[in-house]
This record gives structure tokens, sequence and C-alpha cells, in this order.
């Protein structure tokens, strides 16, 4: 749900709202980093073979060819301002 440009919050309205989806895997995609990280985390658990956790991994690039990527790691960015009178 994106919250209108006038909702006001103690004081604060907000003029902007993106939304930053996991579409792409390059090198400098969040998602990339993130899906390493929870590959790195859960191999020190034990819980899932290390196989399993390749081809988990692995998934991603070949799903990005095909262009089905998507990870979901959405991220919300508000850009708000407050007006002179408001409280503080």
């Amino acid at each position: 749900m994106r919250p209108s440009a006038s909702a006001a919050i103690d004081g604060l309205e907000t003029d902007q709202c993106r939304i930053s989806s996991g579409r792409s895997i390059d090198d400098e995609s969040y998602s990339k980093g993130l899906a390493q990280g929870i590959r790195d985390f859960v191999s020190r658990t034990n819980d899932v073979s290390a196989d399993d956790l390749t081809a988990w991994h692995s998934e991603f690039e070949r799903l990005a060819e095909a262009e089905q990527y998507f990870f979901s790691t959405n991220r919300y960015i508000f850009k708000a301002s407050k007006s002179a009178g408001a409280p503080t």
C-alpha cells in the first residue's frame, strides 16, 4: 500500500515514497548481496545441505537470464518534510 503524498504523521508530510524491489541480480544489486548473506548464514547453522544452498543460490542467475528473477527484498524509501509550525 502506497501512502498518499499528503499523509501526515506527527507533523511530517510524506513528499515521496519509492519502492525498491529485487528484480536484478547484478553485482551492485541489493538482492544479490542479501541472498549471499542468507546463504552464508544458513550454511553456518548446518540445517540445510551445502548442495541445496548452492542449488538455491545458483538458480538466481538462471532465472535472471530468463527474465523471471524476483527476490522479495522490498525496501521503502520515504522523503518527508516538516512544516515550520509543526510540533517538535
